[in-house]
């Protein structure tokens, strides 16, 4: 359920992207250009692929090495690929505990976006969120694994 409903989300933010750019390239043709859409479209972008890469660690279809899946012992399969979860869980909260620190620093010096004038701190949530998410995608995945 909630792997369908980012995928959803993040494929109209993709359309939606990909749809300000086309917009805008055909109104530069008129001398006419719309000043967010640039900015926008690289923030969708930039949320879709966040949010997305939490799915493919679920599903397995991320970059990996897939040497150790094709040994043949079930138990030390199972070891590398809690290893594995380890390591990426752990990348999970340096990557939660750096972004929890931008977003604060943001805050405070008060950084917003050039056109839509968006505060950063705003925008830099999707990096915690992402990181929360697919450490909750990288545990479930290990619990049906391990079945």
């Amino acid at each position: 359920m909630v792997r369908k409903i980012i995928v959803t989300v993040s494929s109209v933010a993709y359309l939606i992207s990909v749809m300000l750019i086309v917009t805008n390239i055909i109104l530069r043709y008129f001398n006419y250009s719309l000043n967010f859409a640039h900015e926008l479209s690289l923030y969708l972008f930039i949320f879709a692929t966040f949010i997305t890469s939490s799915v493919l660690f679920y599903e397995h279809r991320h970059i990996s090495l897939n040497i150790f899946e094709k040994i043949k012992n079930k138990r030390v399969q199972r070891f590398f690929q809690s290893t594995s979860a380890i390591f990426s869980i752990s990348y999970m909260i340096i990557l939660l505990i750096s972004s929890i620190y931008l977003i604060h620093e943001t805050y405070i010096m008060e950084e917003v976006s050039i056109d839509m004038n968006i505060p950063y701190y705003i925008l830099y949530l999707i990096v915690p969120v992402s990181a929360v998410v697919t450490v909750v995608f990288i545990i479930k995945s290990l619990f049906k694994r391990g079945n």
